[in-house]
């Protein structure tokens, strides 16, 4: 089983603090962010973490030492081209896989109990916010619809099983043959690829528990969750 973690962006939304350090290390109670995530995922013995970097890339180096887990994956055309490439430089391996977002804070091991299908993890929101809420069929998520609302929605983690991983990776390698525009458009990412396929791709959702994991995707936000931690 492997992780694949998606740290290459530039933070902008949140480049009070991202000048100098890239969002992903902004220590939370003195620990960088990302370092939450890892050592779950070192934990729940995930075999290879591979961290697509890019932006202040040379900060990460450290990370490979710390953890024997981790290798390093940099996307050249970071501040060119959305997310979804940074996916595309990720896939290295096809196996069971955890995909994540970088700007995630958790504060539970939600990695433990591998699904036994590919799966959707969605947020308990404190906040109103403009977030990614999926519609279903049978139990499966077979769409996505993006609505201002506190609903459980999507949190920037998804697990996939190898078969639903090999068919992303095979579409992610199309569009770069076919559709490299798909890759230049700034309101495209990642999880718009495997949206394309859910009808094939049987995936469920899980809510997490609330305050298990913290999405920081703004200063506000890191405002919010440091006061929530500090209160705990």
């Amino acid at each position: 089983m492997n992780a694949l973690i998606l740290s290459a962006g530039l933070g902008s939304r949140i480049n009070e603090l991202t000048k100098e350090l890239h969002k992903a290390l902004i220590p939370i109670n003195g620990k960088p962010m990302l370092e939450y995530t890892i050592d779950f995922l070192v934990q729940a013995q995930v075999e290879k973490i591979f961290v697509v970097v890019g932006y202040f890339h040379e900060q990460f180096s450290y990370l490979t030492t710390k953890y024997p887990q981790v290798e390093l994956v940099f996307n050249e055309s970071f501040d060119t081209l959305n997310n979804a490439y940074s996916f595309y430089k990720g896939l290295v391996e096809v196996k069971d896989t955890w995909v994540l977002e970088a700007d995630l804070l958790l504060q539970k091991n939600v990695f433990l109990q591998r699904p036994m299908k590919s799966t959707y993890f969605l947020i308990k929101r404190d906040q109103v916010g403009i977030e990614w809420v999926p519609v279903f069929e049978q139990d499966l998520v077979v769409d996505f619809k993006i609505e201002k609302t506190t609903k459980p929605s999507h949190g920037g983690i998804s697990f996939w099983k190898k078969e639903a991983f090999k068919k992303i990776k095979d579409e992610t390698e199309w569009l770069v043959k076919h559709q490299f525009e798909f890759f230049e458009e700034s309101k495209n990412y990642w999880d718009h690829i495997p949206m394309r396929l859910l009808a094939d791709l049987e995936v469920q959702a899980k809510i997490l528990d609330k305050g298990s994991c913290y999405e920081i995707d703004s200063y506000q936000d890191y405002l919010y969750v440091k006061e929530v931690m500090s209160s705990e």
